[in-house]
């Protein structure tokens, strides 16, 4: 699953921790706690693919979420965001998640906004952003070579 290896990458890079005691990253989920917390969410991804070829474009949004206690802790929460734009974003002809269920080849990543988007306050006033990003993989199969 995409949204899953990515949160796996994010992992191996120090932006999150995932599939861990202590975790802060969540696959289709955004529990209450902890506070300061990272979901990643499948999406639709783009047209439908040749069936001639092993390419898919599957897209994920992660929703970051801050503490709204403190200035600090709502800049923290759109730092994170920003370090999650920033490492996929470009990210191109990598295998992520290697080893594992989720193992992806990344033809080509791109992130489909600008920036992290606001989208506002949860229902216990903390700070949330959004990062969707989009993606080229290659997953041939025996019809897909």
């Amino acid at each position: 699953m995409f949204a899953a290896a990515v949160l796996r990458y994010l992992h191996s890079l120090g932006i999150v921790t995932y599939g861990v005691a202590g975790a802060d990253a969540f696959l289709n989920a955004l529990p209450d706690k902890p506070v300061e917390a990272v979901a990643a969410y499948g999406r639709p991804g783009g047209a439908e693919t040749d069936g001639g070829h092993g390419y898919d474009e599957p897209a994920a949004q992660f929703i970051v979420r801050g503490d709204h206690k403190t200035p600090a802790g709502r800049r923290a929460g759109y730092a994170r965001a920003v370090a999650i734009r920033d490492a996929l974003h470009g990210l191109a002809g990598v295998t992520i998640a290697p080893g594992t269920d989720d193992e992806t080849y990344v033809v080509q990543c791109l992130a489909t906004q600008s920036e992290p988007t606001d989208l506002g306050g949860d229902p216990d006033g903390r700070p949330r952003w959004s990062v969707p990003v989009r993606a080229e993989v290659y997953r041939p199969t025996a019809l897909r070579p």
